[in-house]
């Protein structure tokens, strides 16, 4: 028995004494076999490291072997047979692709053997492998098959891994549980809403204002209808330069009644746009009117050519909380669709036409008077009602003051109402909304009509960018109003660049698959399906909704099961808005201002001119 001293902690332990004798089955053999290799993966360059623990007296040690005599592995038949260890390959069940990522698998054992690796073998390993072309994890030396060449190899590995494949979907569902959530406000909002009671048209003097250019195929029949709701009414007709019967038809009925105005409008001061059309008129009716008039109390209202005002709507805006309120300057009432029950919007097209018209035609009467109409009445919480085209109601007084010296209450804008009702606003007074009553207008079964109503909207829109800055510094509204006009006005640019988001997902799922298949197949297994139908699910059900609510607020007569499939057809009035967006854009880009008119159903094929009635 002696004292060994443990160099590492200096510690002191009694070490026992080795005898040399022989034995059966020695633990520790005395002499090595002849077949022993101090590695198992011999190399020419091996040299030992010197042990840092003590050696012990050994009769036989072999010059260069290690301090510690080496256990042996016998089998079974024979007590002296050293076999060679073998590592015993192991597929992985997952194959990773370490030359992008740099994380070591990890390394299975079998059987009592050393790990591969670990020998003094393991640079020379990995050196042949790396100069086979082959990719090695340098930690454990295992040999991993070479990943296939990528279908696009120009594009840097670390742009599109499939972790940036499931953010892109994380984004996109973010986005549309916040939109949806938007959504569902809306929706309370409309279906809580109570008609409110009517108040007395007498105490207000009313002026219908209609804008027209070439609309003899529509505007006697409205100046008709007008006449003969509104008997204490007077209608202003604004007739734009037109080349058709319009004015004719006009002043025939104006020469009848006195009741019936024609302001008439000739080039070069023609043709520069609605709202010179409303300017015009404005400034002729203030000098029609007798001096001394109350002008808090005249009350102009916009209707388009083909508008009808439902009888008795004067009663309701001439309400206690709408007009009775001398804070409020104008008052927009709900659009609806007059052909929405027309089972042949085209008449001169087959079967397959007038289905898609009729579906159209359905759509516009779903978005006005359920998604418009929603986002209206919420309007009225934050005090930032939108007028619209159609329907719109303003007091004179109003007017003055937006109107200035120049007497321009509207300002040039292609969206003419929407930019008429911000300057209210900025001006101190407050706009209203109800959906108690409403103005029938025609809607486009053409989808080539509706995308050119569609890109003059949104270029108008567009063009109202300009008003942001006076909306912050705007002391008349809320920080909630704000926030709100200001959504309103950046909506047309949002659209533009979710052009872009939107689509990103299914981008990223197939570049990823060029890149890198083995990540992209991992994908879906490791859940990216339930994310892709998360996300498509959301993208169709989001609007569908519409669908439900129209039918259970305004139209029960279609039915559950075709108010579901309008709903769900929803969607291609969005896409028709994109594609307005961006050809707004490109008028901007161009420097193409221009109204340009739409043609109404009655002009479609129509080749002879209306004569006056």
């Amino acid at each position: 028995m002696s004292l060994t001293a443990d160099v590492a902690t200096g510690a002191t332990y009694p070490s026992p004494s080795y005898s040399p004798s022989p034995s059966p089955t020695p633990f520790y053999s005395p002499s090595p076999s002849p077949s022993y290799s101090p590695s198992p993966y011999p190399s020419p360059t091996y040299t030992a490291k010197p042990s840092p623990y003590p050696s012990y007296p050994s009769p036989s040690r072999t010059p260069g072997a290690s301090a510690y005599p080496t256990p042996e592995y016998t089998s079974a038949s024979s007590p002296a047979y050293q076999a060679p260890y073998r590592p015993t390959p192991m597929p992985s069940p997952r194959p990773v692709n370490t030359a992008h990522h740099g994380i070591a698998p990890p390394v299975r054992t079998t059987g009592g053997g050393t790990p591969p690796g670990t020998g003094h073998g393991t640079a020379t390993l990995s050196h042949h492998a790396a100069a086979a072309g082959h990719a090695v994890n340098t930690l454990s030396g295992v040999r991993l098959p070479a990943p296939p060449q990528p279908a696009l190899p120009h594009v840097p590995a670390a742009i599109l891994p499939a972790s940036w494949l499931g953010l892109a979907i994380a984004i996109a569902l973010l986005l549309n549980g916040v939109f949806i959530g938007y959504l569902v406000v809306l929706v309370c909002f409309l279906l809580r809403h109570r008609a409110q009671p009517r108040g007395n048209p007498d105490r207000f003097a009313w002026h219908f204002l209609v804008p027209c250019r070439d609309e003899e195929a529509v505007i006697g029949g409205t100046v008709d209808y007008l006449m003969r709701s509104f008997p204490q009414a007077h209608v202003w007709v604004i007739d734009d330069d037109s080349d058709d019967a319009t004015a004719a038809i006009v002043g025939h009925r104006a020469a009848v009644s006195d009741h019936v105005h024609l302001v008439a409008r000739r080039r070069p001061h023609a043709r520069t746009g609605k709202s010179e059309a409303l300017n015009a008129a404005y400034r002729t009716l203030s000098g029609w009117l007798p001096p001394g008039t109350d002008r808090s109390s005249v009350v102009l209202a916009v209707v388009d050519a083909d508008g009808r005002p439902a009888p008795g709507c004067l009663e309701v805006v001439a309400a206690d909380h709408l007009f009775g309120r001398p804070q409020t300057g104008a008052v927009q009432i709900e659009v609806r669709m007059i052909n929405r029950d027309d089972r042949a919007p085209l008449a001169s097209h087959g079967a397959l036409r007038n289905l898609l018209g009729r579906v159209l035609v359905r759509l516009q009467d779903i978005e006005f008077r359920a998604v418009v109409s929603a986002v209206q009445v919420s309007r009225r919480t934050v005090h930032t009602v939108a007028m619209g085209g159609n329907g719109q109601f303003m007091r004179l007084s109003v007017l003055d003051e937006i109107g200035t010296e120049e007497q321009r209450p509207w300002r040039g804008s292609l969206q003419e109402d929407f930019e008429v009702g911000l300057h209210v606003l900025l001006a101190g007074s407050r706009t209203e909304y109800t959906p108690d009553t409403w103005v029938d207008q025609e809607a486009l079964p053409h989808l080539g009509r509706l995308l050119t109503q569609r890109t003059r909207w949104s270029q108008g829109m567009m063009q109202c960018i300009r008003y942001l800055p006076r909306l912050w510094r705007s002391g008349h509204l809320s920080n909630s109003g704000v926030l709100e006009l200001s959504y309103c006005l950046v909506q047309p640019w949002v659209q533009l660049a979710t052009t872009f988001l939107y689509p990103l997902p299914w981008l990223a799922l197939g570049v990823s698959y060029l890149r890198h298949p083995y990540l992209a197949a991992q994908f879906g297994p490791d859940g990216g399906w339930t994310l892709l139908a998360l996300y498509v699910v959301a993208a169709l059900t989001q609007l569908a909704v519409w669908g439900i609510v129209y039918w259970r607020k305004c139209e029960r007569s279609i039915g559950a099961v075709r108010a579901i499939a309008f709903g769900a057809a929803f969607s291609m009035l969005v896409y028709i808005s994109y594609a307005a967006t961006w050809r707004a854009l490109f008028r901007i880009v161009r420097r193409r201002g221009g109204w340009s008119k739409t043609r109404r159903n009655a002009e479609i094929g129509t080749r002879k001119p209306i004569v006056p009635a």
